[in-house]
Parts: structure tokens; C-alpha cells; sequence
């Protein structure tokens, strides 16, 4: 799940500015940052670029967002899953079923589930 708001609202804290600055630089209400810092609603998506160049950050660190360690993940899955693939074909294809729902359209995992759901006809 996304935690932009928490994200957001840390940020705007460390930068000791309150909601009502922090809005009119973005041309919305402080009501619609308090609503987006307590999880209530989303910024609109065409904003998220102007919330990251207010911060001084990227797009992917105000979603908290780290390549490096998503890969680590998935290899994590796939590993665990491989253990299990002649063994417990159930359990591993499971495994893998599980990673695709923390990383929908994961391309690696895909192809280990795909892997093994030939490996049991």
C-alpha cells in the first residue's frame, strides 16, 4: 500500500512549512494536504511532479520506492519458491502466486510460476 500522504506529511515537517504554505505553492486548499497526509484521498497524479520538485525529490522517492531493493525481493521469492519447485510443486507455484501479489506483473516471477506450472503437467 502507499503511504504518500505519510510521505508527504514528513516531508512538509522536515521542511518546517505548515499545510497552508505547502497548498497555496500548489494551488490547492490546506484541506486538500491535510486529506492527502491523512491517508483520506490521493493528490491528483498530474501533481506528483510538482510535489517532488517542492521537496527536492524524486517521483520515486515520494513513493518510497527503491529498485535495489524490490530486485532483492524478488529474487528472495523465486529462490524459495525454486527450493520447492520438484519437491512440493504446490507449495512453490503458492510461493510464487503470493510474490505476484506484492509485485503484480513481476516479469521474473511470472516466469518462475510459469516454469513450474509446466514442470507439474
Amino acid at each position: 500500500m502507499i503511504k504518500l500522504g505519510e510521505k508527504i506529511k514528513s516531508l512538509r515537517k522536515q521542511k518546517n512549512i505548515s499545510q497552508e504554505v505547502f497548498a497555496n505553492y500548489l494551488g490547492v486548499s490546506f484541506q486538500a494536504v491535510s486529506k492527502w497526509e491523512n491517508g483520506n484521498t490521493m493528490p491528483d497524479v498530474t501533481m506528483i511532479p510538482a510535489i517532488a520538485s517542492f521537496f527536492g525529490v524524486s517521483t520515486d522517492e515520494l513513493f518510497d520506492f527503491n529498485l535495489f531493493e524490490t530486485e532483492k525481493q524478488v529474487e528472495a521469492i523465486c529462490h524459495e519458491a525454486y527450493q520447492y519447485r520438484f519437491s512440493d510443486a504446490a507449495k512453490s507455484e503458492r510461493i510464487l502466486r503470493d510474490g505476484l501479489g506484492r509485485f503484480p506483473g513481476n516479469d521474473i516471477i511470472l516466469n518462475n510460476l510459469l516454469y513450474t506450472l509446466d514442470y507439474q503437467t
